[in-house]
């Protein structure tokens, strides 16, 4: 079971599904840049324990400023003596009626990067690969979900069950399985605003409303874990002509080859996109990163791949795109599929998807670097 380095190229958010609140789970110390996460048990001992209890509750009621409250009782109150860990900042500060979702965290509370949220980007890889060579099944449109009384509904249970297996039995991906990948020692993670990219009838926006904070594991986050084939298992299924598909698909070599040429495509898609669209000052470094990490692709060994993943990485390359692709739907069918899949009815010449997630400065969310390490 080779060991495998994870090097995050860009920053990565993997929700917990948790958000900090502020000034009730969170305060910010400006001099350091640094978010506290704050230790209710430090917090009780510096106020003074039972006796000021309740006036700590009343400033959490009212909304008023905790850190200040804290000062009071100890005004020389450092970062250290009220934190259980601290959260660099990048770009702007929440606001302390803010939130930050919380980066998934480990038993230890260390962060990770769990193997599912990985697996499931490399089988959109796989499965996208798969559509391009035989798209004969995906180009009918009654094999991409049903009609309904509101009009045509997209399910991809029988596109992922001709392509991938039937059941957890005949799945072709059964055949990979994916550790958890964690940092190694302490890694601080990051909190940056995430922005949603909107095109306006004026053109392309930020969605003001819309913003949120973020907690990443910030670029160049190495982290270690591992991928494993079980080759006797793929050698019993071969002798024994089990009928798992495309089982030719999973060995590494094949796998990160494929990993690159499919990241490769989308960024080359999305830059074209940019570029025909005069590329707005809004999008501030993005183009540049993308063209970064093309580059860090065209320098791959044959041990190493790039690939997006989790949250943030867009409907392109959450799906693998593969519904945009001329060679496989054809314009009448992908126009349909498109209506189904849009949250409202636009105008069929609005262009698909409408929006990006970008964080501070034009930073994409979530390429990482694969490397074989043995």
């Amino acid at each position: 079971m080779p060991d495998i380095q994870l090097t995050t190229l860009t920053p990565i958010h993997i929700g917990s599904g948790k958000e900090y609140m502020g000034n009730f789970e969170f305060v910010y110390f400006s001099k350091e840049n640094k978010i506290a996460i704050i230790d209710d048990e430090k917090v009780f001992k510096l106020i003074g324990g039972k006796a000021n209890i309740d006036e700590w509750v009343k400033v959490i009621d009212k909304k008023g400023d905790l850190l200040k409250f804290i000062k009071e009782h100890q005004p020389n109150v450092n970062i250290q003596d009220i934190q259980s860990k601290t959260i660099g900042v990048i770009g702007k500060p929440p606001k302390p009626q803010q939130t930050i979702k919380e980066f998934i965290q480990s038993a230890t509370q260390n962060s990770y990067i769990p193997g599912s949220s990985l697996k499931g980007a490399i089988r959109t890889v796989v499965l996208s690969k798969l559509i391009k060579n035989e798209p004969a099944f995906a180009q009918q449109q009654k094999n991409l979900g049903f009609e309904t009384r509101n009009g045509f509904k997209f399910k991809d249970k029988a596109v992922n069950s001709h392509y991938l297996g039937k059941d957890p039995n005949h799945d072709l991906l059964r055949l990979l399985q994916v550790s958890d990948f964690h940092t190694q020692g302490n890694t601080e993670t990051i909190c940056i605003q995430n922005n949603i990219l909107n095109l306006f009838n004026n053109g392309w926006n930020i969605k003001q409303n819309q913003t949120s904070f973020v907690e990443c594991l910030p670029a160049n986050t190495n982290l270690k874990g591992k991928l494993h084939i079980p080759e006797e298992l793929i050698k019993q299924i071969k002798e024994k002509s089990f009928p798992i598909k495309h089982i030719e698909q999973i060995n590494l070599i094949t796998l990160f080859k494929n990993i690159n040429a499919h990241t490769l495509l989308l960024i080359k898609d999305e830059i074209e996109f940019w570029e025909d669209e005069d590329e707005p000052d809004i999008l501030g470094d993005y183009i540049n990163v993308l063209t970064e990490v093309e580059e860090q692709i065209q320098q791959c060994k044959e041990n190493e791949c790039v690939i997006r993943m989790s949250a943030g990485s867009g409907w392109d390359f959450m799906t693998g795109a593969w519904a945009k692709e001329q060679d496989v739907l054809d314009d009448k069918t992908w126009l349909t599929l498109k209506r189904t899949l849009r949250y409202k009815p636009y105008n069929d010449s609005i262009t698909f998807p409408k929006t990006r997630k970008l964080l501070h400065q034009g930073q994409p969310l979530g390429f990482v670097k694969l490397n074989i390490q043995n």
